[in-house]
């Protein structure tokens, strides 16, 4: 007890990511900061928040920081800045949770989305 130490309390802002990071810390940061305060990035072109809830780090040598991009399995990748983060699990804000299949397929062939 008398080496203990508080930790600070954690803010929304501190979920938001930054996608210069390699895949691995962020997948890291996805877990731990789930329920809250939930890992979250901006659509640059639409300003629309994106929540991440679930993800796995895969090998990708050309993604670029905050590209979107959908594999050849249909299930959307962005990239880092050490590999590539797959989105098993998405949530729009004010929306339900969803695959990151559903999340692709509701794009409706709009597969160039860059998160910020």
């Amino acid at each position: 007890h008398s080496q203990a130490s508080p930790a600070p309390k954690l803010k929304k802002d501190d979920g938001l990511i930054n996608w210069t990071l390699p895949a691995a810390v962020l997948h890291n940061r996805i877990r731990a900061f789930n329920p809250y305060p939930i890992c979250h990035t901006t659509d640059k072109e639409s300003g629309r928040v994106l929540r991440i809830h679930r993800s796995r780090v895969i090998s990708d040598k050309d993604a670029q920081p905050g590209m979107f991009n959908v594999n050849a399995e249909n299930e959307p990748v962005v990239g880092t800045g050490k590999d590539a983060l797959h989105l098993i699990e998405v949530q729009w804000e004010g929306k339900p949770k969803i695959s990151g299949r559903d999340f692709v397929n509701g794009l409706r062939g709009t597969n160039t989305l860059r998160f910020i």
